[in-house]
């Protein structure tokens, strides 16, 4: 049996390749981000073991000890509608006719000849009609991911902000408010005005890991935690981030994941509690913390990918990389996630606690 199957978005009808074991959980299009549960496919086949079903409330979980969020890659398009293909067809070639030196069959040669010339003239039309009507498709497809902003181009922070609040629950407009400055120092790398966002909390007590993931999921040891992190500090990290994972070039989304107070503490289901607050140490006071919000930053193509890219579109390498190429919104985005949660830091609501994690099946 194959490691993934195909599974349809129920909005804009993607065909995503999702891994088997993506079955029953949640999961987040890519085209037109809204979540949802993947079904099990319609084709017959083993299908997997289904998953475990919950505790009842008469049997609660045991309190719950920090986890880290597994990487998990994020799903893969199967054929977008409209998707150019990077294979040029090739033109059919036409038998040759043999010689003759008498007139009547250079007549007939250079009728075939016309003709061949009016087939070939008629095949650029036509491969020129479809390659337009398939860029339309893609256009129209890739739109329905973006937020306009007027100019063309991919959607501002505060664009991005502003559909996020428009979206939100009563109650979160508030938290998405204040992380904008927070997203905002984090896209444009100012790392001492993000340094002035975190909370005595946070500085009191990080993990590198925070900034760049481990291999696996042992925790570190309590010897190479960093405590009251200094400017300095926070830099030097800040940059071994971007090093990982690429620098920040904007803001692709942001939500609140929850502002449910149990969630909030790590008491309630270890999954939410895994999703919403990740290893956020217990000495942070259940109390102060207000909202987990989880934004998307996005990020330059990798080498393999922007030279695949550059090749389709007919633009130097360099402008996929630096994100300054025409049409790169046809293309999925490359991001690395966000994991904030707030709390409030003597009647501000500042940066309680912070990982930055690669794109996973949550997204």
């Amino acid at each position: 049996m194959e490691s993934q199957f195909v599974a349809k978005c129920p909005r804009c009808q993607t065909l995503l390749k999702l891994k088997w074991d993506y079955i029953g959980k949640q999961a987040r299009c890519p085209r037109c981000e809204i979540p949802f549960v993947v079904p099990a496919p319609e084709s017959p086949g083993k299908s997997p073991s289904p998953p475990q079903r919950p505790r009842s409330e008469k049997h609660p979980p045991p309190p719950i000890e920090p986890v880290r969020e597994s990487p998990i890659p994020k799903a893969q398009f199967v054929q977008l509608p409209g998707k150019r293909s990077a294979t040029k067809k090739s033109r059919p070639k036409m038998a040759k006719t043999p010689s003759n030196t008498g007139a009547v069959w250079l007549v007939v040669g250079g009728g075939i000849l016309g003709l061949a010339v009016l087939a070939g003239l008629g095949f650029l039309a036509v491969t020129a009609v479809q390659n337009r009507l398939e860029s339309v498709l893609t256009d129209a497809v890739a739109s329905a991911a973006q937020i306009p902003d007027g100019s063309g181009t991919t959607s501002t922070l505060e664009n991005v902000i502003a559909e996020s609040i428009r979206n939100a629950d009563p109650g979160e407009e508030v938290y998405l408010k204040a992380v904008t400055p927070i997203l905002k120092s984090l896209v444009e790398r100012d790392d001492a005005a993000l340094y002035g966002q975190l909370s005595t909390h946070c500085l009191a007590r990080v993990d590198p890991q925070q900034f760049v993931p481990g291999d696996g999921d042992q925790g570190t040891p309590d010897d190479k935690l960093l405590r009251d992190v200094t400017l300095e500090q926070f830099q030097e990290w800040m940059q071994k981030s971007r090093t990982h994972f690429g620098a920040p070039q904007g803001l692709e989304h942001a939500y609140v994941i929850t502002i449910d107070p149990l969630v909030l503490s790590g008491k309630g289901d270890r999954i939410e509690a895994m999703i919403s607050i990740g290893s956020m140490p217990g000495s942070i006071p259940a109390a102060i913390r207000k909202a987990a919000i989880r934004a998307q930053i996005r990020i330059p193509f990798g080498p393999e990918a922007a030279a695949e890219i550059a090749s389709e579109l007919n633009v130097p390498v360099e402008t996929v990389l630096n994100g300054t190429a025409e049409g790169l919104d046809e293309f999925e985005t490359a991001y690395f996630n966000a994991k904030l949660v707030l709390v409030d830091d003597g009647g501000t609501l500042k940066l309680g606690y912070f990982e930055f994690l690669p794109p996973s099946f949550l997204d």
